[in-house]
Formats: C-alpha cells, structure tokens, sequence
C-alpha cells in the first residue's frame, strides 16, 4: 500500500476553518461533517486527522502525523520538537499582558511579584525570566480575563486577535506582548523521504496560493490612440499583455496586480480612455 501523508488540523474553530479551506484551495477533496476525526483524500494520497489544538504538535512531533497546521502559539508553549516549514497568512493574534483599566501597573516591570493568570504558563514564564522581573503564575484553562474582577490575579496573559474581549472586561493590554502568532505548517523531524516528496508537493501548491495573495486579474479594452498611456499606467507585476480586438483600431490590455494597486490606478485609467474594464479573482499563480 503506497504511503499516505497524514496531516493533523484543529478540528473545529476558526483556525479549523481556514486551514480546511487552504487545503480545498490546493486540491484535496474531503468531508468534514463532524462525524468522523480520519478524513481521507481520494485524490491525493493523504488522510487528515481532526485533533485539539493542543495535541498538533505532540502527534507532529513523534510521527503520528508528518505535518500539521497549528497556530504558533500552541507550538512555542508545548515546547515539542517539530519543523516550522512556513508561516500560513492567517490565525494573526498575540499573547497579550493586560491588566484592569484602573490597575495601579502601568509598564511591564511594574508587575513585579504579582500574579498573573493565564492559559500560556511556559510562555509567560519565559517571557518574564528574561525580562528580569519575579512573578507568580496563576495557571486557568478558561476564563482567564475575569481572573483580576475574582481576586485571582493582579494582571492577565491571554491570546488575543481584534481586543474586543479584552474591551469587554474592561481591560488594556501592556505593551510589547509576550509573542505575536499566526498560523504555520510544520512537520515532524521523523517524516520519512517519500513523505517529504509528498510534502513537497503541497508546498509548491500552497506557494502557489499564497503568491496570489490578493491579487487580482484585470482586463480592459482601449482605443489605439490610448494605448501607450494605458500601458504606463496599468498596474502589473512585469508588463501588461496587449492584444488586437476584432474591432480595428482597439486593443485589449491584460494584467495582474494587487487589488489595492488597481484601486489606486483606476481614476487614472479612466480619464486615460480605459473601458470595460473587469477585475477578477487570481486564485493561484505558479512560477
């Protein structure tokens, strides 16, 4: 039987939600209705495997699965041995010190022999080793930002992405944060050499992905007249393709460029003579 790659996700969550789509967008082809925790591939000889957060780096690291997708902060904090082959472009967030918005602590340092409560222990305690500054940790596995209004702990360290919660319990974060973290592949240091080639396989599909970014394909139509103005001003990661329309006298201009570029570009493209314009979604580009 050929050798399967197996490939560990967070089985529910946003982080889960994105890495599932990531994975349709490079060609596998799976169901992912709850049910089952062993999803296989019928197109690409891989099995995902549906896991906690937690566990990813511990079944990555002694080979129960050849790579996983993981937020970072999980990686650091279980101190497992594994490979980060790539960072992902999304779960962006941050371990965040914060305290109550009347608390007396105001800088990093003024934390010094308090306690602080968080799901992060390994993490924080590093943090504030090297900083230089003794304080007590209050381990929770949830509700870590009521911690300060229960008497529990003086300041909190808690993953946070927008900082909202953080608003909501009437807190403010300390600046730097411990860690900033997003999303990243990686793969375990016992992953065999057929694997890797699997691997890399998925790597030049993903790069694939992430060079579109938020890219956009952009065609417009113009008059002969217009046409080397256009050309200077259209957008494009090397040169715009030009091509002859069937009506004489017209050409049809070609390119890829950010959606940001466009928009900026797009006044001036009008009063150049641009017309029927189309912007569309670049799902992939493969160098």
């Amino acid at each position: 039987m050929p050798s399967r790659l197996k490939i560990a996700l967070q089985k529910k969550g946003r982080l889960a939600e994105y890495s599932f789509e990531l994975l349709r967008k490079i060609g596998l082809r799976f169901v992912a209705n709850g049910q089952y925790l062993l999803l296989k591939c019928p197109d690409f000889p891989a099995d995902i495997i549906l896991l906690r957060d937690d566990d990813i780096p511990a079944f990555v690291a002694r080979g129960s699965a050849d790579i996983g997708i993981v937020g970072q902060n999980v990686v650091w904090e279980s101190g497992k041995k594994v490979r980060e082959i790539c960072s992902l472009g999304f779960g962006a967030c941050r371990l965040a010190l914060a305290v109550p918005r009347k608390s007396k602590y105001k800088t990093l340092r003024s934390l010094k022999n308090t306690t602080i409560a968080t799901e992060y222990p390994t993490s924080v305690k590093k943090f504030f080793r090297k900083l230089g500054v003794s304080v007590k940790i209050a381990e929770l596995s949830g509700s870590v930002e009521i911690a300060p209004e229960m008497g529990i702990a003086d300041a909190i360290a808690d993953i946070v992405e927008s900082g909202t919660t953080l608003e909501a319990h009437n807190l403010i974060p300390l600046d730097p944060p411990i860690f900033k973290s997003e999303a990243v592949l990686v793969a375990s240091p016992k992953i065999s050499a057929v694997k890797r080639k699997l691997l890399d396989d998925l790597m030049a599909r993903i790069e694939a992905v992430q060079a579109a970014g938020d890219k956009k394909y952009v065609i417009l139509n113009c008059r002969a007249k217009d046409l080397k103005q256009i050309e200077k001003i259209m957008p494009s990661l090397e040169a715009p393709t030009v091509l002859p329309l069937a009506k004489q006298g017209e050409f049809a201009l070609q390119s890829v460029a950010t959606e940001k570029e466009f928009w900026v570009a797009l006044p001036k493209l009008k009063a150049a003579g641009a017309k029927d314009i189309l912007l569309l979604n670049v799902e992939k580009i493969v160098s």
